[in-house]
Order: structure tokens, then C-alpha cells, then sequence
């Protein structure tokens, strides 16, 4: 499963992303976070990296769901913005809709992007070079 992109013009040197992340890509980086987070992870009653990762979970579920989120947005802006050959000059303004388990994260990103540049009819133009010796 691959997100989907969507965009929309809002200028020139203006655009509007719609990614949508699918609820599995979320619960699989959640599981690969939990599950190399519970290799160090220190709770009480438990040695150093042997917590079980439904303890781990209880323990920072929260956190770790805001990590991950910001990681999978972080990953799928840079493919969505290289996907639709876009050329960001600063970074989005980037508003999320809330997440819940089991469904698709969705984001929309505003981003400035390079404005077109008509090029004129240059060749042929006169010209002085300023290294000439006089």
C-alpha cells in the first residue's frame, strides 16, 4: 500500500499537498518502534530490555504515536514533494487531521515553491566582456 498525493494549485509559486498515509504503513512503523523500543526501554519490575512490548506500549503510547507520526509525515512529505518534482524554497505550513487507530493519517502541506522563469530570447544580445584590454 503506497499513500496517496494529491495536489492543488493555490499561485504560481504556490501549492497545496493532500497526503494520505494508510492505517497499515502507521501500524507497522508503530509495531517496528514498540518492538526496538522494548530492546532498552527501562520499567519497573523489569531488567533493562527485557519489558514486554504490551508493557511498553501501556507505558508510552502516547509519545511513541506522536514520534512515529511525525517520522511517517517527515518521510512521506520528502517522496510526495521529490514524486511531484516540486522544488521547495521553505518549509510547509503543514496541518494535520487527527489521528486515529486504524485509519489513515491524513496532512495537507502548503509549500512555496520555485516560480516559473520565462527565459527571453537572450542569444544574440551584445555584450562587453570586461577582462578587454584597452
Amino acid at each position: 500500500m503506497d499513500k496517496k498525493v494529491t495536489v492543488e494549485n493555490l499561485s504560481p509559486y504556490e501549492k497545496k499537498l493532500t497526503v494520505e498515509v494508510p492505517a497499515l504503513l502507521i501500524e507497522q512503523a508503530l509495531q517496528n518502534y514498540y518492538a526496538s523500543m522494548s530492546k532498552s526501554a527501562k520499567l519497573k519490575g523489569f531488567r533493562e530490555g527485557k519489558a514486554p512490548v504490551q508493557m511498553v506500549k501501556m507505558q508510552f503510547q502516547g509519545e511513541v504515536t506522536r514520534e512515529v507520526i511525525s517520522r511517517v509525515m517527515n518521510q512521506t512529505y520528502s517522496e510526495a514533494v521529490t514524486e511531484q518534482a516540486l522544488f521547495p524554497v521553505a518549509q510547509p505550513r503543514v496541518e494535520v487531521q487527527p489521528w486515529e487507530e486504524g485509519k489513515p493519517l491524513v496532512y495537507t502541506a502548503c509549500v512555496e515553491i520555485k516560480p516559473p522563469v520565462d527565459v527571453k530570447a537572450y542569444t544574440g544580445l551584445p555584450a562587453e566582456d570586461p577582462r578587454a584590454i584597452t
